[in-house]
């Protein structure tokens, strides 16, 4: 986001509909590509804690609070797949 195109508030704004619509997505994905409790889970966790830390940015606006968002996102993204691996090594066995 370039918040020295638009106003903090409005890149702020547009952190949290992005990350309403990844959460969406990520539990959309879930009976597409047939994972199973162990991915549903963790994608709900994850994205609340996501959709968190960008209502955070949206109320503190600060540099800190952004930081600790992207540093978040690395997170979210390797846990994630972690989880769809291990989803399918459960279910389908080792």
């Amino acid at each position: 986001m370039l918040p020295s195109v638009v106003s903090t508030r409005a890149t702020a704004t547009r952190m949290i509909v992005y990350t309403v619509v990844l959460w969406a997505l990520t539990l959309v994905f879930a009976p597409v590509a047939g994972m199973g409790a162990l991915y549903i889970v963790t994608a709900v966790v994850l994205g609340a804690m996501f959709l968190l830390m960008a209502i955070n940015v949206w109320r503190l606006q600060t540099t800190r609070s952004a930081m600790a968002m992207f540093g978040f996102s690395i997170t979210y993204l390797t846990v994630l797949f972690v989880a769809m691996a291990a989803d399918e090594l459960l279910r389908n066995g080792w």
